[in-house]
C-alpha cells in the first residue's frame, strides 16, 4: 500500500504516540519491525502517519511495547475507528492543510478555553488610573 503524501493531524497524532510508545519501552525501530513481522520502513511509516495502523496492529504494537495504559490504548483505538469525514474534506488540496486540521480540531473539541488582553493606549492613562 502507497503512503500518504500528507497525512492529517490526526493520523500523525497517532503515530507520535506510537513512536512515544515504543521509546518508552527501550525499542529500536527494528527492534519492534522484527516483533511485529514487518519492514523497519513499515514502523516508520505508521509513526510518521504515512501508513494506517489497523486495530489488531495497534493491540500488537502495544503487546510489544508492554503498554498496559488501557486508557492509551482505547484513546489511540478512537482515533483509528474515528473515520467520519468533515465538511472540510471536500476542500483538501484547496485550502492550506493548516486550516482543515484546525477545522478538523473544532469538530472533534470537546472544550473551548480562550483569553484575551486589554491595552489602554499612554494618552487614556492618567495618574488616578
Amino acid at each position: 500500500m502507497p503512503g500518504r503524501h500528507s497525512p492529517t493531524l490526526r493520523q500523525r497524532r497517532l503515530g507520535a504516540e506510537l513512536r512515544r510508545m515504543r521509546e518508552q519501552a527501550g525499542l529500536g525501530g527494528s527492534q519492534l519491525a522484527r516483533t511485529l513481522g514487518v519492514s523497519p520502513a513499515q514502523v516508520t511509516q505508521m509513526e510518521n502517519g504515512k501508513s494506517s495502523v489497523s486495530l489488531d496492529r495497534l493491540q500488537t504494537v502495544a503487546a510489544a511495547c508492554k503498554c498496559t495504559n488501557q486508557a492509551l490504548i482505547n484513546a489511540l483505538a478512537d482515533i483509528i475507528t474515528a473515520r467520519g469525514k468533515g465538511w472540510w474534506e471536500e476542500y483538501r488540496g484547496v485550502l492550506p492543510t493548516d486550516f482543515l486540521e484546525v477545522a478538523e480540531m473544532e469538530a472533534t473539541a470537546q472544550k473551548l478555553y480562550t483569553w484575551a488582553t486589554t491595552y489602554i493606549p499612554g494618552l487614556q492613562q492618567t495618574k488616578t488610573y
